[in-house]
């Protein structure tokens, strides 16, 4: 994605936070809606994937998946779904805001 915008195959809008501009390349909008970050557009806007039969949602990308941490540390959460969202990497402090607890092996 930033190869893209720095190739200036996205264009860049200063007038919108870079992170919301990536999150609308890689988010499909529901076709119901105006393509607008709100709550209940979270919940529903998909990602693409490289399996077609994969359907992750940007709430679930977040809420979802396994947070593993720099010193490998592994946070999970009581809705994951790991089957389907793996792991993604995140921060302590990301994994405490979503409730999340240390996973213990």
């Amino acid at each position: 994605m930033l190869e893209a915008l720095q190739s200036l195959k996205i264009q860049h809008d200063d007038s919108k936070p870079l992170e919301q501009q990536l999150i609308h390349v890689v988010c499909i909008p529901s076709l119901k809606e105006n393509n607008q970050n709100n709550t209940e557009n979270f919940s529903k806007r998909r990602i693409l994937t490289k399996d077609v039969n994969k359907k992750w949602t940007l709430k679930g990308f977040y809420h979802k998946a396994d947070i593993h941490t720099a010193d490998g540390s592994c946070y999970v959460g009581s809705r994951i779904d790991s089957e389907l969202y793996g792991y993604r990497y995140g921060t302590k402090e990301e994994a405490e805001q979503l409730n999340f607890v240390l996973h213990v092996t």
